[in-house]
C-alpha cells in the first residue's frame, strides 16, 4: 500500500463530517487516496479502493470525459463540477455528481481531489423533468386555452401560443408588459386582492401539507383595445418541504359563456355548471374491454341534467351501470360498433332509434382517451314525427290528386246513370219487376257514389262543408248504424258538456263508422267497446301537429287482436290492409277527413290488447245543434234554371230531371256562354231564377269565374255549384263565392229537388 500524501486525515474528517466520497487521483486517474466511504459504496476496501486505476472503477462510456476533467483542472488549478457513472464492485453502475479541483503535494506535484455524491435518483429526476416538460410544452402550443408559469415572484415565466389567438399579443409581448395594461382596471384592482388571499392560504395550508389552487375570472384587454372575459384557473407550486415555488394555471376565453355563467367560484364548480346546463344530454362513459383488450362494455361515469330529460332514464339509475344493463343487446352492439370507429380521435354523428327508451336521437361520439369516450343526444322524436307526418300527408296528396280526377270523372258518369234511372222510374206503366231492378240499379250507383266520396277525401276538393254539431250526436248515430245486429256492446262515455263541434256532419260520421267497423273486424267473436267524448288542454308538442290550447277529442276503444307493431306505421297508408276483404281506405280516409279538418289522429295498440283510435278536434265557440235543417216545399214551379256543365251527358240528364220537376232549363257548355246567356235574358225582360254551376271546366271559365261576372250583373242572383272534384275550398265555403248551395255528383233527381226548393225559398237579395 502506498503512502498516504498529507492531508489525509483533514479529508477523511470531510468525508465523515458531510456524507460525501472523498478521493484525491493524479493526472492519470490514479487514486492516491479514497475516504473510507467512497471505498465502501464501491465494494472495496479502503485499501483496495486508493489502488484502483481510473478505467476500474468509471463507466466505459465516461472514462475519456472523466480524464479530460482531471486533465484539465490540473492544468488550470480550476474548479469543475462533472457528473459521470461509477462502476462498484458488484457491477452496478451509479450517477455520480462531482466537485473536481487541484493542489499540489509537498514534492510539487499536482494532485487531484474530487468531492462526489450519489445522484442516480437525482439525475433519473431529471430526466423525467426534461421528458415532462417537452410533453408539456408539445400540449400547452396545441392547446385552444392559454396555459402559463409564474416563478417564485408571481412574474410571468412562460406562456403558451394561445395567447395571441384569445388577446392578439404574443406570448413575449404580453409577458413584457406591465400588469395595469394586461387588465382593465377593476380587474387588476381584483386579482392583486385575490393573490394575496389566496397566497396567504396557500402558506397556512401549505403548513398542513395540502396543495391549493383557486379561480377568478378577470376581464383581459386585448391588443385592439377591446376587452375578454377570461377564467383564471391557478394552482400554487411547491418543493418537497412544501415551500411555494411559484404558480401555473389556465386562461379561458369564456366571452360566449359570461352572460349565463356568472359568479363562478372554483373552475370545479365552473366545469359541473358547463356539463349540468348544456341542453344537450351528455354522457361520460369508461371503456370497458376484456382481457384480450377488446371493447365489450362501457361503464356510465357521469351524465347531466338534459341527458336524464332527452332519455326519461334517471341519474341514479345510470352512473355507474354498463350499457350492457340498460339497453338492448342490439343497441349495445352498435355503440360499440361506433367506439371502434372513434378511437382514432374522430367523431361520429347519426341519428337513430333507441327502442328501450321509445325516442329519436341526433346523437354525436367522441373519444376523450382510448379509455373514456362522450355521447351527446339530443331528443329528434317529434321532429321524426313530424318528417314522417309530412311524409304520410305529401302521400294522401299525391293520391288525392289521381282519385281526386277519378273520381270526378266517374261522378259525371254515375250523374249520367242515376239521372236516367231516376228519370225512367217516373214513367207509368212499369211492373212491379222493373221497378225492383231499377231500385237495386239506383242501390248500387249508391254505392259507387259511396267509394268516390272517399276517393274524394285524399283530394283538397274534399274540404269539409262544416256546420255547427253535437259531438255525442254523431258519435252515437254513426255507431249505431254500423253496430246494428252485430255482437259486440258498446259503452259510451261523453263530457257533460263542452262538446260543440264545427264539422261536416257526414265526413265525421264517416270517420266514426270506419273506425267502429275496424274495431267489429278485429272482435270476430264478439266483445265491447267504448266510445267517448270531452274535452282537452294539449301542451305544445304532446299530440303532433297540434298547437298547444284547448281541443274536443274523442275515441273508439276496443278489446280485440290489436295491431302488430311493425304495421302500426303503415295503417295509415293508402291501400295498406291486412284483411283479406279490405281495400285499404277506411282509416287512411279517417286520417285524411280529421286532416282537413285541422285535427289529427293517434292510434295505441298492441297484439292481444285492444286498439284506441283518439281523434282531435278543433273546439267550436258556438252552441251546437243536432237537428237537421229542413227543407221548405211547395215552391212554385215553371221557374227558369240555367244549366252550365262541360258534360253534355250531365247537361242532358239534369236537364231531363228538371223538366221532371217543373222547371224551365237551358244548358250551357262552360262559363262564358252562362254569363252571356244570364245577360241576354236579364236585358230581355225574362232573368233566370236559379243558376247551376259546374265548378270544374277545363280549359275554360268554371263556376267560380263565371259566378262573379253573373253578380256583378245581378248581385241578387241565386246560384248552386255542382262538382264531382274541386281543386280548392269552394264547394266547403261557396258562400264566401256568392253560391247559396251545393251539389256534390253524382245528383239524384231528390238531391237537386232540394236544393232548389231550398234556394229559391230564400229572401230576395
Amino acid at each position: 500500500m502506498n503512502e498516504q500524501p498529507p492531508g489525509i486525515e483533514m479529508l477523511e474528517r470531510l468525508a465523515d463530517s458531510t456524507g460525501d466520497l472523498v478521493s484525491l487521483m493524479d493526472r492519470q486517474g490514479h487514486h492516491l487516496f479514497a475516504s473510507a466511504n467512497h471505498a465502501a459504496f464501491l465494494g472495496y476496501e479502503t485499501g483496495e479502493a486508493s489502488s484502483l486505476r481510473m478505467d476500474n472503477w468509471i463507466h466505459p462510456a465516461d472514462v475519456q470525459r472523466v480524464h479530460a476533467c482531471i486533465c484539465s483542472v490540473a492544468d488550470t488549478a480550476g474548479r469543475e463540477s462533472i457528473d459521470y457513472r461509477v462502476l462498484a464492485r458488484d457491477g452496478r453502475s451509479v450517477w455520480m455528481r462531482a466537485n473536481v479541483g487541484a493542489t499540489r503535494g509537498v514534492d510539487g506535484s499536482v494532485q487531484v481531489f474530487s468531492i462526489a455524491r450519489y445522484v442516480t435518483r437525482q439525475i433519473e429526476m431529471e430526466e423525467e423533468l426534461r421528458d415532462s416538460r417537452s410533453k408539456f410544452r408539445q400540449l400547452t402550443e396545441g392547446a385552444g386555452d392559454v396555459l402559463w408559469h409564474m416563478g417564485p415572484d408571481l412574474s410571468f415565466r412562460y406562456m403558451s401560443p394561445a395567447v395571441e389567438r384569445h388577446l392578439g399579443y404574443t406570448a413575449e409581448e404580453y409577458m413584457a408588459l406591465p400588469p395595469e395594461q394586461q387588465l382593465v382596471e377593476e380587474s387588476g384592482g381584483q386579482v392583486r386582492k385575490t393573490f394575496l388571499a389566496e397566497y396567504a392560504r396557500a402558506k397556512e395550508l401549505a403548513s398542513l401539507g395540502q396543495p391549493h389552487s383557486f379561480m377568478l375570472e378577470l376581464r383581459h384587454r386585448r391588443k385592439d383595445g377591446s376587452v375578454m372575459w377570461g377564467e383564471v384557473n391557478v394552482a400554487f407550486l411547491y418543493n418537497s418541504a412544501m415551500r411555494i415555488t411559484g404558480a401555473h394555471g389556465v386562461t379561458r376565453n369564456i366571452d360566449d359563456r359570461k352572460r349565463v355563467e356568472e359568479a363562478l367560484e372554483s373552475s370545479e364548480r365552473h366545469y359541473r355548471r358547463l356539463f349540468d346546463e348544456n341542453r344537450a344530454g351528455l354522457a361520460v362513459c369508461d371503456i370497458v374491454r376484456d382481457s384480450a383488450g377488446c371493447i365489450v362494455d362501457a361503464r356510465y361515469v357521469e351524465v347531466n341534467r338534459a341527458y336524464e330529460s332527452q332519455t326519461g332514464l334517471p341519474r341514479d339509475a345510470v352512473v355507474g351501470r354498463m350499457a350492457s344493463e340498460l339497453f338492448s343487446p342490439a343497441e349495445v352492439a352498435h355503440g360499440l360498433q361506433i367506439l371502434a370507429s372513434v378511437l382514432d380521435g374522430q367523431s361520429f354523428r347519426e341519428e337513430l332509434a333507441m327502442p328501450t327508451v321509445g325516442r329519436w336521437f341526433d346523437s354525436t361520439t367522441w373519444a376523450m382517451s382510448q379509455d373514456r369516450y362522450v355521447v351527446m343526444i339530443e331528443d329528434i322524436s317529434m321532429r321524426r314525427r313530424l318528417e314522417e307526418e309530412v311524409f304520410r300527408t305529401q302521400k294522401l296528396d299525391s293520391v288525392g290528386l289521381l282519385a281526386g280526377g277519378i273520381a270526378h270523372d266517374f261522378n259525371n258518369i254515375l250523374t249520367g246513370i242515376v239521372g236516367n234511372i231516376s228519370l225512367v222510374r217516373l214513367e207509368a206503366g212499369l211492373d212491379t219487376r222493373a221497378h225492383s231492378m231499377l231500385e237495386s240499379a239506383e242501390s248500387a250507383c249508391g254505392r259507387a257514389r259511396d267509394l268516390t266520396q272517399q276517393l274524394l277525401t285524399f283530394s283538397r276538393g274534399g274540404d269539409p262543408v262544416k256546420a255547427d254539431a253535437s259531438l255525442p250526436d254523431v258519435l252515437r248515430q254513426a255507431a249505431d248504424f254500423v253496430m246494428a245486429g252485430s255482437n259486440v256492446s258498446c259503452t259510451y262515455r261523453f263530457a257533460a258538456s263542452g262538446l260543440a263541434v264545427a264539422i261536416d256532419r257526414g265526413q265525421i260520421s264517416q270517420v266514426v263508422q270506419n273506425l267502429v267497423l275496424n274495431a267489429l273486424q278485429a272482435m270476430p267473436d264478439g266483445g265491447s267497446l267504448e266510445i267517448g267524448a270531452d274535452r282537452v288542454d294539449l301542451s305544445e308538442g304532446s299530440v303532433l301537429p297540434l298547437r298547444a290550447g284547448t281541443w274536443v277529442r274523442f275515441w273508439v276503444r276496443d278489446h280485440g287482436d290489436g295491431i302488430d307493431a311493425k304495421h302500426l306505421g303503415k295503417i295509415f297508408d293508402p291501400y295498406f290492409t291486412t284483411k283479406k276483404t279490405g281495400v285499404g281506405l277506411g282509416l287512411p280516409v279517417a286520417f285524411s277527413i280529421v286532416r282537413k279538418h285541422g285535427g289529427s289522429i293517434t292510434v295505441d295498440s298492441a297484439v292481444g290488447r285492444g286498439s284506441d283510435f283518439t281523434v282531435y278536434l278543433p273546439t267550436s265557440p258556438e252552441p251546437a245543434v243536432s237537428d237537421v235543417d229542413k227543407v221548405p216545399s211547395g215552391i212554385i214551379s215553371r221557374r227558369r234554371v240555367l244549366l252550365m256543365d262541360d258534360d253534355s251527358m250531365v247537361r242532358e240528364v239534369i236537364g231531363r230531371m228538371l223538366v221532371s220537376l217543373g222547371y224551365e232549363a237551358s244548358s250551357v257548355p262552360d262559363g262564358r256562354e252562362a254569363v252571356r246567356l244570364f245577360k241576354h235574358h236579364m236585358q230581355q225582360g225574362v232573368p233566370f231564377d236559379v243558376v247551376l254551376m259546374d265548378l270544374t271546366v277545363p280549359g275554360g271559365m268554371g263556376g267560380k269565374a263565371a259566378m262573379k261576372e253573373i253578380l256583378a250583373l245581378d248581385p241578387s242572383a241565386r246560384s248552386i255549384v255542382m262538382s264531382g272534384y274541386c281543386m280548392d275550398s269552394v264547394m266547403a265555403n261557396h258562400h264566401a263565392h256568392g253560391f247559396l248551395g251545393v251539389l256534390q255528383k253524382p245528383v239524384r233527381m231528390s238531391d237537386l229537388q232540394s236544393a232548389l226548393e231550398r234556394v229559391l225559398a230564400l229572401p230576395p237579395g
